[in-house]
């Protein structure tokens, strides 16, 4: 097998990127979640066709969902939790 397909996701984007492109990843963890969460995905389905799995995968995100990670503050009370929203 050649060394290119051995390689992981990961050496070959850090090998393939731009400083400025790495630059502009870093500013959007969204970027990493959605690829990992696609990943995920297709190594749970192992589509026969991974480029239809994409398309169909791709268009099943809801564009004006915001997937928010539950945030729980706890301590005991006196301390400064204030309930704003």
């Amino acid at each position: 097998m050649d060394t290119n397909h051995k390689k992981t996701f990961n050496v070959v984007l850090n090998e393939e990127i731009t400083t400025e492109q790495r630059a502009y990843l870093d500013t959007c963890p969204e970027i990493h979640e959605l690829v990992k969460t696609f990943i995920s995905n297709v190594l749970v389905n192992k589509p026969a066709d991974a480029r239809i799995f994409a398309k169909e995968y791709f268009a099943s995100i809801d564009k004006n969902k915001i997937d928010y990670k539950p945030l729980v503050i706890s301590g005991p009370s006196g301390v400064g939790k204030v309930r704003s929203l």
